[in-house]
């Protein structure tokens, strides 16, 4: 054969290929959102062509159970403007695309083939204008064409109900196996994760309505702490929202290409541009701007926290959580920086919606191209050059602190101890309220019950053990009688109907016998009155249910701020309101001889009641014991003595200790570093921690200036010694707000007396953090031998007492 004959040759394939698009792994609702995305842009383009619609909608439907296999079907159908059969010829051709890559959300003119041949062997696509007689469009069936083999398929044209009707309709037929099934089965996750995607057009655009098998989608709020909070970390506030709106330059993109310009290809359109004075035909210049916000949610949770990332509406990456790693070109590794306390049992609660229209896509639209330069530019943005915990930081070599947005996030954020100091509450009650929140419940839209809650905390945690404390003794009067030191005796109040109240304790008689206790006379109405003298406990209030509870009861839990429930001399420790059948109310009195003197908790006697109203009320075939642990299970399971996580909150507290104790101990810097050489074991683990840092390695092995950043490497022991021998540069609000050089007594002796007792008491305390650390006080962290649960609940109380009183 004379291949110089040959000027052209047809390669057209054959029509297989476009059954085989639906082998691409697309799941049933990224089908969906390629068509919804082609409406959309439909939208658009009516919008600025002024081009007027009756409104503007999107349904998704599909056949009832009913239909046999052969009838099933799956619809798409908009209220667009509609196209002409040339524009449809144009629209259902593989990799053919009429759109403007840089403004509309599809991007590929693939995408319609790819959907609807991953969900069907069969599609019909009809469209109409305003005023045309008829819905007109093609038939694609794979089957005839592959045994036509050829690409031509049939007009079809059908009559209109109303001519001034107008839209877009994509019906598949011949489903593939399977998909009908997941349809069914899969309605709700489909509709709840397109609500999702979609949720910032449903936002933006109030009249666009989404439907799926005739249900609403609506936009998902974000459970977020309000603005106004913040947060005071290294003397700075810190907005729990940080608002974004960066512009980071122009750059070039390609029409063509459907994908921004390299630095040479940008190097050769400049060159045209200043031959010719333009840009070559398919190149525009855009600017690149990022925009939108990242903040605290109101609980955390292991999974459902991250940022969105946004193109022109639609998210294309869903609590993405990359942003908290940072990735070690050394060791080809990433590092997790946050969540890093409570990680795997609380998780985290930073979250964000990050506008990035310039960015391109993947054609799954589920990510981005993580290697172009302007993904670079966003990261900087967000999460600052170089690692953002300062012990990470120190050991690759990076100088201050990372002052991104994220990074000051995770900083200021990190910890989630319950109050106001880390906008926090408790996890259960917060995640019960988000509930609520998602839901739409008004009275848990804004999040003044999660702020009044945290105050709530503080004030619990400002009074623990005040009031059941004896006078302070001074010291100018010695005294042996422990009494003397030990609480007051039970008050009792007096109730009248007037509502008026004293506090009295034994009144003495001239002779000096005591009198009987005074007796307490009832209110009118007992429930008002102990309504009046309660404050709700927002950690205890909420809806109570045990495993697979069939209805849920609301308890309304008040804590008593003042006298006493009941008429006996010292009351009664708890009271309920079963009135209103739907909603009790269980009344507390913390004072009560019986809470001070006993470990029971008001919480564990009402969880008792509510057992044997739930046994009663549902007829359950198992005894109250069983209901009451479902019960304590189901409703409190942060309060689980769960060893793995006290070992993380025991690691927070170290990793705290060491960021502050080169600030603390700065001034003694020689005298550190000979504290670390004067444990061989302590320099040996240090020094094997510094393995990818030999500058620093050389520092602590010499002992030369700058040598004290080797503290954020120490082991924990090295640091109980640290605070032992030097308590006063620690103490006194540096890093514990425990006093000890601001305590002075009258004489020397006294004052020594008492700072050491101060710092033993502490040093007991971070011993038993060190305890469940080492390796006789834990599991191996993943070993089976267990300790016990009293040995845990020490430490437990040893970390919560360790972190009322940090000051960092």
């Amino acid at each position: 054969m004379n291949e110089s004959l040959l000027d052209h040759m047809d390669i057209t394939p054959n029509p297989r290929i476009l059954r085989t698009l639906g082998e691409i792994p697309f799941e049933p609702w990224q089908c969906f959102a390629e068509l919804i995305d082609n409406s959309i842009d439909a939208f658009e383009f009516a919008k600025s062509n002024q081009i007027p619609l009756s409104k503007r909608q999107i349904v998704i439907s599909w056949s009832s159970d009913s239909a046999t296999a052969s009838d099933r079907r799956i619809e798409i159908r908009d209220t667009g403007p509609g196209m002409s059969l040339d524009t449809i010829h144009d629209a259902v051709r593989a990799g053919y695309s009429s759109k403007n890559p840089v403004n509309d959300l599809g991007l590929f003119g693939m995408g319609f083939n790819i959907a609807t041949a991953r969900l069907g062997e069969e599609t019909i696509f009809l469209s109409t204008k305003s005023g045309d007689p008829e819905w007109v469009g093609v038939q694609i069936d794979f089957e005839a064409m592959v045994h036509n083999r050829g690409y031509h398929v049939p007009i079809i044209r059908l009559e209109k109900n109303d001519p001034m009707e107008h839209g877009t309709r994509v019906i598949i037929k011949k489903l593939k196996p399977g998909i009908f099934e997941r349809l069914r089965s899969k309605e709700g996750p489909i509709r709840s994760t397109l609500q999702d995607v979609y949720t910032p057009i449903l936002q933006e655009d109030q009249e666009l309505e989404l439907l799926i098998q005739s249900k609403k989608c609506k936009p998902q709020p974000y459970c977020l702490w309000d603005e106004r909070r913040y947060v005071i970390h290294s003397g700075e506030k810190i907005s729990a929202v940080t608002h974004i709106d960066e512009v980071v330059g122009t750059s070039l993109f390609s029409v063509s290409k459907n994908r921004y310009l390299s630095y040479e290809e940008e190097e050769v359109a400049f060159e045209h541009k200043r031959e010719h004075g333009f840009f070559p035909n398919d190149i525009v210049e855009r600017e690149k701007r990022i925009s939108g916000w990242i903040g605290i949610q109101r609980y955390s949770d292991t999974s459902f926290f991250g940022i969105d990332f946004v193109r022109n509406g639609r998210k294309i990456l869903r609590k993405d959580k990359s942003l908290f790693s940072y990735f070690i070109d050394e060791t080809g590794t990433d590092k997790l920086e946050y969540p890093t306390e409570l990680g795997s049992t609380w998780g985290g609660r930073i979250i964000g919606e990050i506008h990035v229209d310039h960015l391109i896509p993947t054609y799954q639209k589920n990510d981005f191209d993580r290697n172009d330069k302007s993904w670079y530019e966003v990261l900087n943005i967000l999460r600052g050059d170089g690692p953002i915990l300062p012990k990470t930081r120190k050991e690759l070599g990076y100088s201050g602190e990372n002052t991104s947005p994220l990074g000051k996030l995770i900083r200021a954020y990190a910890r989630m101890n319950q109050g106001s100091k880390c906008l926090a509450i408790s996890n259960s009650v917060a995640k019960e309220w988000s509930k609520k929140f998602y839901k739409g419940d008004p009275d848990f839209q804004t999040d003044i019950k999660w702020w009044e809650a945290a105050q709530q905390a503080d004030q619990e945690k400002a009074n623990k053990g005040a009031s059941t404390v004896g006078p302070v003794n001074p010291g100018s009067v010695p005294s042996d009688n422990i009494d003397d030191y030990g609480p007051p005796s039970p008050v009792i109040t007096i109730s009248t109907d007037q509502e008026s109240r004293s506090n009295v304790s034994d009144s003495v008689i001239n002779d000096g016998q005591t009198s009987s206790p005074t007796v307490v006379v009832p209110p009118q109405d007992e429930f008002q009155d102990l309504k009046h003298r309660s404050v709700v406990d927002h950690s205890l209030t909420r809806e109570y249910r045990y495993r697979h509870c069939p209805s849920a009861l609301h308890v309304e839990v008040r804590k008593l701020s003042s006298g006493i429930i009941g008429g006996s001399a010292d009351g009664d420790p708890i009271r309920w309101d079963m009135r209103n059948a739907r909603e009790y109310k269980f009344y507390y009195n913390p004072m009560h001889p019986f809470f001070l003197t006993r470990k029971t908790t008001p919480q564990e006697i009402m969880l008792l009641q509510l057992a044997e109203t739930f046994f009663v009320r549902d007829r359950l075939d198992r005894s109250v014991s069983l209901i009451y642990i479902e019960l304590l299970e189901e409703m409190f399971p942060d309060e689980k003595i769960d060893q793995i996580t006290i070992q993380e909150r025991a690691d927070s507290f170290f990793e705290r200790l060491r960021a502050s104790s080169g600030r603390v101990l700065s001034s003694r810097e020689s005298e550190v570093l000979d504290c670390i050489h004067e444990h061989a074991g302590d320099l040996e683990d240090t020094l094997t921690r510094l393995m990818s840092s030999p500058e620093l390695q050389v520092k602590l092995q010499t002992r030369a200036p700058g040598g004290i950043s080797a503290l954020l490497f120490v082991p924990e022991r090295t640091l109980v010694r640290l605070v032992s021998k030097y308590p006063e540069e620690f103490f006194d609000g540096k890093f514990f707000n425990t006093n000890y050089q601001n305590l002075t007594l009258p004489t020397q002796e006294a004052t020594e007396r008492v700072r050491e007792e101060q710092k033993d008491r502490i040093i007991a305390y971070i011993k038993d953090a060190l305890w469940v650390l080492s390796p006789w006080g834990t599991v191996q962290r993943g070993n089976s031998q267990k300790r016990s649960k009293e040995e845990l609940l020490r430490c437990s109380h040893s970390l919560e007492l360790l972190e009322e009183v940090i000051n960092d």
